[in-house]
C-alpha cells in the first residue's frame, strides 16, 4: 500500500470546531508524519508500521485535547485524559487487548485496533471492543 501524503492540509475544508487546534498543533502533526515517512518510506508493508502512523494521530489528538481541556475547564486536570497502549478489555461480546485506548477519569472513551489490510474486520473489532469497554471498564 502506498500512502500519498499531501504537502499541505487545507484546514478550511474541515468542519469548523468551537476550539480548533492551533497552527502549531497542525505543524507538530505534519512534522511527525513527515519524520516517520522519512524513516519508513511511503510503503506500509505491515501492521507494525501501520501502528507507527496511527500512534501519531492518536497521541496528537490526546495531547491537544489535554491542552485545551486544561485551559478551558478549571476542574479538569491534564492527567484526567490518558492514552493506553495494549490495554486489556473484557466484556460479554468480546475480550482481549486493544492497540490503543483513551480514558477520561478512568472511563474508556476510545478504543482502536490497528488492522493492516482488512478495514471491515478492524472496524468490527473496534465496535465490539468499545461495547466491552462501556460494559465493564
Amino acid at each position: 500500500m502506498i500512502v500519498n501524503f499531501p504537502a499541505a492540509i487545507h484546514t478550511e475544508t474541515l468542519p469548523q470546531l468551537d476550539h480548533p487546534p492551533s497552527d502549531a498543533d497542525y505543524k507538530f502533526l505534519i512534522d511527525q508524519l513527515k519524520s516517520r515517512m522519512g524513516a519508513f518510506g511511503e510503503d506500509i508493508p505491515n501492521e507494525a508500521i501501520s501502528r507507527e502512523f496511527t500512534s501519531i494521530f492518536i497521541n496528537t489528538a490526546v495531547y491537544i485535547t489535554q491542552k485545551l481541556s486544561a485551559t478551558k475547564y478549571a476542574d479538569i486536570k491534564h492527567q484526567d485524559l490518558q492514552l493506553g497502549v495494549k490495554e486489556n478489555l473484557n466484556g460479554t461480546r468480546g475480550y482481549g487487548r486493544v492497540d490503543y485506548s483513551a480514558k477520561f477519569q478512568r472511563v474508556v472513551i476510545m478504543v482502536n485496533e490497528v488492522v493492516y489490510r482488512d478495514f471491515d474486520k478492524g472496524a468490527a473489532q473496534n465496535i465490539v471492543q468499545m461495547h466491552s469497554a462501556l460494559e465493564f471498564d
